[in-house]
């Protein structure tokens, strides 16, 4: 093909799919030539463990009641993360007894401890724990907590000395992959000689349904301190979506064809959007960036309903979303009952249309106002403190379990 030939098929191109178009095409092959898509996995092959482990050293029981030094290693939190935060809260509840904290920060490609403590600290200012960098070795530790299926590995594979391992349990990660290689490495870390905290009955039961393993379930709570009414009710409208295009089990597609088909319906009730910044979209969207708790609230009062979405364990933001008299709407499954048994839900079949009529349902609703005053009635006084302190006794009895006996 000519010089002449290949320019005029790039302009015929470049006429059918735009210049964005060009690009992201030219972006898609770089990302394959180069295997771009391997820094998304987390572990280091070097930490990956090999062979299911059925026995690790654990020390004695640890004897009297002096406090105990509890270990836990995760990825580097970001701003907003509902995991981190959900972790942190169980950290903050050991502390409250009077342990020490560590946590492991793990990062294949590195970290700067500095940084990210100062990032820990801002994020999380309610935890004391100190911070290290998980790769330099886990030791000293009188128990050491998993907080995902990687961390797990490298509780395996970095952890120097005995200790007692557990493994809090926040969502059924198999579940996050296509069957093949991670669903296997995450599924295996499930059979790790660890106690298991599952958060909420849908991690409970898959883990005895998928692979025959019990567990200590503790259950969800909800910051109902941050996310309550607004002080004045004012008459709301409007619905939100917290979007995580990037997070298949958050359902933005889904998300994005239902609210098409409520712009088309309700023209006049403004949708916003807050977390991640939507693309292609097609009809006019309040776009809000992350926010804060407090100022999360302070959009919650304003709206009627919102998009909690959630294809695993159900996601935090649904209760929240009732706290503070928002509708949310989540899509229909045994799952996401599991850990959400509220008659102000709007339990959506999973299709665009199904998603849509319950947002449609929400905003027609002649009694708007009373209604969010019910929803948030629904959940008033929860709290996450039934969580903390399953979680810390526990800890405390896997640790001192055998010298209370």
């Amino acid at each position: 093909m000519n010089r002449l030939t290949k320019a005029t098929a790039k302009l015929r191109r470049l006429r059918r799919v735009g210049a964005r178009g060009l690009a992201q095409r030219a972006a898609a092959r770089a990302y394959r030539s180069t295997d771009a898509a391997s820094l998304g996995f987390q572990l280091d092959p070097a930490d990956i463990v090999g062979d299911l482990p059925h026995v690790l050293p654990t020390p004695d029981p640890v004897l009297g009641g002096r406090p105990l030094t509890v270990g836990w290693v995760t990825s580097p939190p970001a701003a907003g993360s509902g995991g981190h935060t959900t972790l942190f809260r169980m950290v903050e509840g050991l502390e409250a007894r009077g342990h020490k904290c560590v946590v492991f920060l793990y990062d294949r490609h590195g970290l700067d401890i500095v940084q990210r403590t100062a990032e820990l600290r801002q994020g999380w200012p309610g935890v004391r724990a100190e911070v290290r960098d998980a790769r330099a070795g886990i030791s000293g530790m009188d128990a050491v907590v998993a907080s995902s299926w990687e961390s797990a590995h490298v509780i395996v594979s970095r952890g120097l000395r005995p200790a007692h391992r557990l493994y809090f349990i926040q969502d059924y990660e198999p579940y996050f992959y296509p069957r093949g290689s991670e669903y296997e490495l995450a599924a295996m870390t499930y059979r790790f000689p660890f106690r298991r905290i599952a958060l909420g009955d849908m991690v409970g039961g898959c883990l005895t349904s998928e692979l025959g393993q019990d567990s200590d379930v503790v259950p969800f709570g909800c910051d109902t301190d941050t996310y309550h009414l607004p002080d004045v009710e004012r008459p709301r409208s409007g619905v939100v979506l917290y979007a995580k295009p990037d997070v298949g089990r958050r359902g933005y597609l889904l998300a994005r064809l239902a609210l098409e088909r409520f712009h088309r319906a309700h023209p006049e009730q403004e949708i916003h959007v807050y977390g991640s910044r939507p693309a292609d979209l097609t009809f006019p969207v309040t776009f809000h960036g992350r926010l804060t708790p407090a100022e999360l609230n302070d959009l919650y009062g304003r709206v009627v309903a919102g998009l909690a979405m959630s294809f695993t364990n159900i996601s935090l933001v649904a209760e929240e979303m009732l706290a503070a008299g928002v509708v949310p709407v989540v899509n229909d499954s045994p799952l996401a009952r599991a850990d959400l048994p509220n008659p102000y839900v709007g339990w959506a079949e999973p299709t665009a249309a199904g998603i849509a009529a319950q947002l449609t349902a929400a905003v027609e609703r002649p009694d708007a106002g009373a209604y969010a005053a019910k929803a948030a009635a629904s959940v008033l006084g929860r709290s996450w403190a039934p969580a903390q302190d399953a979680v810390a006794r526990i800890v405390e009895d896997e640790v001192r379990g055998a010298a209370h006996g």
